[in-house]
């Protein structure tokens, strides 16, 4: 089942959002043959792409688009804001995991915001450390974004599911903090397996 869920912790300052993809992800990889590790950074990043359009509010279209060479010249997700899903992956066939992990490493991420009401469009480098893209996220967010923010991604053959929570602004305090590392230490006690199989 297809699901975008929001959630908020009572008496602190985080939100979050349980995101899950079967029906769009299994049409989305049925449309091309994409090797294992095409399959896993194309279904990560389509995960994300609903996760952080769901975490906006705005009336327009959000993408994640990488470009590499020519093991892996091009990546693409697209969100809207009535979250309709689309993505596609051009690769060269038959190459090892490495290739493909080597090339996605060594190439460039970037997000773009495009509201249909204003005329600027939004546009920033994701820098690619790892690839996981929950690690990636979260070093953005806390990067260019400077908010505290903890993603959780998981793929296998026929679905995909993410978690995301994050810190919102507030003023400072011992207890905001420690609210905090306790709810990153909860999401860290979700198994893979249970984000994509249990309800949530």
């Amino acid at each position: 089942m297809d699901s975008l869920q929001r959630f908020i912790f009572d008496h602190a300052q985080i939100r979050g959002e349980i995101a899950h993809l079967e029906k769009v992800y299994r049409e989305i990889m049925s449309q091309h043959p994409y090797p294992p590790m095409v399959r896993y950074l194309l279904g990560e990043a389509l995960i994300s792409c609903l996760l952080l359009s769901g975490s906006i509010k705005f009336e327009g279209e959000l993408s994640l688009q990488f470009q590499g060479d020519k093991r892996l010249p091009l990546l693409i997700v697209q969100c809207d804001h009535e979250l309709h899903l689309r993505a596609f992956a051009k690769y060269a066939p038959d190459l090892e995991i490495k290739d493909y992990a080597e090339a996605f490493l060594q190439g460039q991420m970037v997000l773009t915001i495009n509201q249909y009401k204003q005329t600027q469009v939004y546009q920033s480098v994701v820098p690619i450390y790892a690839t996981s893209m929950s690690e990636n996220l979260t070093h953005y967010f806390s990067q260019s974004e400077q908010i505290s923010t903890q993603v959780w991604l998981a793929v296998n053959d026929d679905r995909a599911a993410g978690m995301l929570i994050q810190l919102m602004p507030g003023q400072e305090s011992q207890q905001r903090e420690q609210f905090w590392e306790y709810a990153v230490q909860l999401g860290q006690t979700v198994s893979e397996q249970e984000l994509l199989e249990l309800d949530n």
